[in-house]
């Protein structure tokens, strides 16, 4: 019996500790594993939930993302217009080109300056977001980890839904500029200024030819006549300083009362009309009506007379000042008119 009992005893420690692995494999399998598989994939199908709520944040967000960079795209565009259009007022600016009339160039600078501060500062573009998936990889991922991605993309769409209601916000008060009326007004002042320009070239040391075709267009101018070196009666005509071309002319409108005009205009000289001093630059002209003016109220004067360009306009001094005035604005007005 005592060896029987021996023999047993082994046994039953063997089939003792198999009993305590079995327990111990159960209480580890459902103490610990399906708690952990069940929390992993609680996890992993939050984890899939989030990104498609994250995908439909995104989405619907792009959306509005894209709305907002078109509207950004639209206000680039006519800005790029509007600028090219100040950059080549500004070269003509900044450039030689000299106006007859100077307020054409402070207009035209005055629209620039009114066309820069038109121009609307354009706001950054707004960010596009990507979709996401789960991907074979996130399913292998520890449960600890999972989570930590559920709190960063649950982040991310209270971050994005925050981001999108700004931008409707933001797109609410954005609007495609209208320059129609600033590019109208900017290239008027551009023409207006280059016709001055051409003006002064055109009164700019212009030929007798161009002046006596000019100025025979009026009623109240007869004839005409450019003096040469040989009848030229100041003896001025081509020298340093002088006159490049004189052109004189008669007027209906002066009486001779007592019969001493000849009715050659360069014999009866500024006396019976007028004439029209031309010279090689502005400084001479300058000098010239100078000279004219020192002898205005004098018993000495010989009538009106005015600066176009490098041009003396004069008018007798039998005409009355009304007339002076007159017959001198319609010959400025022939001179300076601009034939397209």
């Amino acid at each position: 019996m005592e060896e029987k009992r021996k023999s047993r005893k082994p046994l039953l420690i063997t089939v003792i500790l198999i009993a305590i692995l079995i327990t111990a494999g159960l209480i580890w399998y459902f103490a610990y594993k399906v708690p952990q598989e069940k929390a992993h994939a609680e996890a992993l199908g939050k984890y899939t939930s989030a990104v498609s709520e994250y995908n439909n944040v995104v989405t619907a967000y792009n959306e509005e993302a894209d709305t907002y960079n078109e509207y950004l795209s639209a206000i680039e565009e006519e800005n790029a217009i509007l600028i090219e259009a100040v950059d080549k007022a500004q070269e003509d600016l900044s450039c030689d080109l000299k106006p007859y009339d100077v307020a054409t160039k402070e207009r035209l600078s005055d629209e620039v300056g009114a066309a820069l501060r038109e121009l609307i500062d354009i706001p950054e573009s707004k960010q596009i977001f990507t979709l996401s998936e789960v991907t074979e990889s996130d399913s292998k991922l520890k449960t600890e980890d999972l989570n930590a991605k559920n709190e960063a993309i649950e982040s991310q769409i209270n971050e994005i839904t925050s981001i999108k209601e700004a931008i409707v916000s933001d797109r609410s008060v954005l609007s495609v500029p209208d320059y129609s009326g600033i590019l109208e007004d900017l290239d008027e002042a551009k023409m207006t200024f280059h016709d001055s320009v051409a003006v002064l070239k055109q009164v700019t040391n212009p030929s007798e030819k161009f002046v006596i075709s000019r100025i025979t267009e009026l009623t109240n101018v007869g004839i005409a006549a450019p003096v040469t070196e040989d009848n030229d009666p100041n003896g001025q005509l081509n020298k340093p300083g002088g006159y490049t071309a004189t052109v004189y002319f008669s007027s209906p409108l002066v009486v001779d009362e007592y019969g001493l005009f000849t009715g050659d205009p360069i014999e009866d000289a500024t006396d019976g009309g007028g004439a029209v001093e031309v010279y090689e630059n502005v400084d001479n002209a300058i000098k010239r009506d100078e000279y004219l003016a020192s002898f205005d109220g004098t018993f000495l004067t010989s009538g009106s007379h005015v600066v176009v360009g490098t041009c003396v306009v004069r008018t007798s001094h039998k005409l009355t000042a009304t007339q002076q005035k007159a017959l001198e604005a319609e010959i400025v007005e022939v001179l300076t008119r601009l034939d397209k």
